[in-house]
């Protein structure tokens, strides 16, 4: 058996997790590649490939991320096949790309849905908040954690949660995930405090009636994906779905606005978990771009480290610096230019901590920089973020690279 290839999982009747009978599974869609520099072949509706062998967390939060947002750092938690990046038709998950984060292999969640179970477990550990999130234990934790630096005071992003979970373990296998903002929890159904999980969001058990134990909840919210049912009851677009995506049920397209501390380091965590055993995939989509602050909208293009948010008239000379190595790129100072006057210019490493302030005093745009922290010792190579902050209140953040 090769691990991580998704697989067709026979649970009998619940609450007996242990008794799984598993069995290998195929997609019908296109062959699954295995491993950390796996993808999926191409189909027509729904692509799925891994992130960046070399930095697959920030190529990841790089694609969330759009205007007003510069990622600063970024981990991920859990196998390297449960995290991957999507593109395909909008008519499948709700919006054509972004991140794609399951409690199995990533690539699974590609269509045509030929199987009521389909479980990839990489048989890693949950995680406890997750845990007190639905009362029981959690399996196979993916988790995309990064720090950023917002523009303004709100962000705001759109995501999808599904789940193979969907429709005869309503009631049952509570798969869950969650998006902790500054360690607080964001994902929520609409005027809420109550998490978007598969309890909480369904159409019954069987769909459209109210088993024991189960119940009808949010079912607004809810996209009936089943082999069985689909078809039924959602008719065309249902079919493309069927066509496009693995998992048994969606949610709508949500959207979490929340308030954050502009100009400063604040830290995301994006986690889905198996609840109560490991069988059983769930996925929560993110759109690409859509993390984004300071009123744009969303869906423009990622901005990364070297992003301005918004793009900065603050040009350096040089860049990348080259301080003692002589060439072109050497100079005994760095000068910026083009600030708004009277600024004050924040240097941060890649981590968010606090290298150097300085201040254009004159009013004349520019200051330099002798490539010192503020004890007075030379910084080492590295990237740095440039935040400019104008009498205004208003920044931007750009990147410097230092080669000694």
């Amino acid at each position: 058996m090769i691990k991580g290839s998704p697989m067709t999982v026979a649970r009998p009747a619940p609450p007996h997790p242990s008794a799984h009978r598993v069995l290998f599974r195929l997609l019908a869609a296109g062959s699954v590649l295995l491993g950390p520099n796996a993808g999926i072949a191409a189909t027509a509706l729904l692509n799925v490939l891994p992130p960046s062998a070399s930095s697959p967390a920030h190529d990841l939060a790089t694609f969330l991320t759009g205007c007003g947002v510069t990622v600063t750092d970024a981990r991920i938690v859990g196998a390297v096949t449960a995290f991957g990046k999507f593109t395909g038709n909008p008519a499948v998950i709700g919006f054509a790309s972004g991140v794609v984060l399951s409690s199995g292999v990533a690539g699974a969640v590609v269509g045509p849905n030929t199987a009521n179970g389909t479980s990839g477990s990489p048989g890693t550990p949950g995680d406890a908040r997750l845990d007190a999130l639905v009362g029981v234990s959690t399996h196979d934790a993916a988790i995309l954690e990064f720090d950023f630096i917002p523009s303004s005071t709100v962000i705001s992003f759109d995501y999808v949660f599904g789940s193979e979970e969907y429709n005869e373990y309503v009631g049952s296998y509570n798969d869950v995930f969650a998006f902790w903002l500054n360690g607080v929890n964001v994902a929520y159904l609409p005027g809420t405090t109550t998490p978007v999980s598969v309890n909480n969001v369904n159409a019954g058990n069987p769909i459209g009636t109210q088993a024991a134990g189960s119940s009808i909840s949010a079912s607004q919210y809810y996209y009936d994906n089943a082999i069985a049912t689909a078809t039924t009851t959602g008719g065309a677009a249902s079919a493309t779905r069927l066509a496009g995506c693995e998992l048994d049920g969606l949610t709508v397209v949500f959207t979490v606005t929340a308030t954050v501390v502009p100009g400063t380091i604040n830290r995301i965590s994006f986690a889905i978990a198996d609840a109560s055993d490991s069988a059983l995939d769930s996925a929560v989509f993110i759109r690409a771009g859509s993390l984004a602050s300071g009123g744009c909208s969303g869906g423009a293009a990622p901005a990364s480290a070297g992003g301005a948010a918004p793009a900065s008239p603050l040009s350096f000379l040089p860049n990348p610096w080259r301080p003692g190595r002589g060439g072109g790129q050497d100079a005994a100072m760095l000068t910026m230019r083009s600030l708004p006057a009277r600024a004050t210019v924040h240097v941060y490493t890649a981590g968010g901590v606090l290298v150097r302030e300085l201040a254009d005093a004159d009013g004349d745009g520019l200051v330099v920089w002798d490539g010192r922290n503020a004890a007075g010792s030379p910084v080492s190579s590295g990237v740095y973020l440039i935040v400019v902050e104008g009498v205004d209140g208003k920044r931007t953040v750009s990147r410097l690279v230092v080669a000694r």
